[in-house]
């Protein structure tokens, strides 16, 4: 820590807005890179910050007016590389004939579905129940998201219906109460077995 604090100011600087951009790009699927990927990409960012910087400098402007509208403009292209960049990069490669996806996980695939929203989602546990949300658009003023599908594989939803091995589905009524406030309910990756996701198209 000490030998970081060392580094000189621009060093620190490219360092910083670098990693920041780097933890909005890859919000969600990060788990699975390396040391030398989080380098890599912490510089590549930072150095895109610190080009924005010295060319705002370059046409006279203060070196820290330079650094502080860096820093926005480069979180803002990390933005635009996960939400649309990295889906274009792989439709070029595919369609170059590289097959080539470093998405660790189907499971972890599903962050990647842009412009769409869950409507219907169903958990079979590993002793044979279902868990349901049949309409996450009830939900959408509830705190949190209607359905939240973590980095581990657990599942954060609003229950809405229950059907055990070899009974018929019920309704859960207190979903939303109006004195205790909405329920949410967790599914641990280990006890779930299979999940069926509902996805539509958002409307334009």
């Amino acid at each position: 820590m000490n030998e970081l604090i060392e580094l000189s100011w621009n060093t620190q600087f490219t360092l910083a807005v670098g990693y920041a951009s780097y933890i909005v790009s890859y919000k969600g699927i990060r788990d699975h890179h390396t040391t030398l990927d989080i380098i890599f990409c912490t510089l590549v960012f930072g150095f895109f910050a610190t080009s924005i910087m010295w060319l705002f400098r370059s046409v006279g402007w203060p070196i820290w007016a330079g650094a502080a509208l860096s820093i926005p403009t480069t979180l803002v292209g990390a933005l635009l590389w996960r939400s649309h960049g990295r889906i274009h990069l792989q439709d070029i490669l595919e369609k170059s004939g590289i097959q080539s996806d470093d998405t660790p996980s189907a499971w972890k695939a599903l962050y990647e579905i842009k412009g769409c929203e869950v409507k219907q989602i169903s958990i079979e546990t590993n002793d044979g129940h279902w868990l349901r949300c049949d309409d996450t658009s009830l939900f959408f003023d509830c705190p949190g998201r209607p359905v939240t599908l973590g980095a581990d594989g657990g599942v954060l939803l609003y229950l809405t219906h229950t059907r055990l091995k070899g009974e018929e589905a019920k309704s859960q009524n207190s979903v939303i109460d109006k004195n205790y406030g909405s329920r949410l309910t967790y599914v641990p990756p280990s006890n779930i077995k299979r999940v069926n996701i509902r996805y539509k198209k958002l409307e334009t």
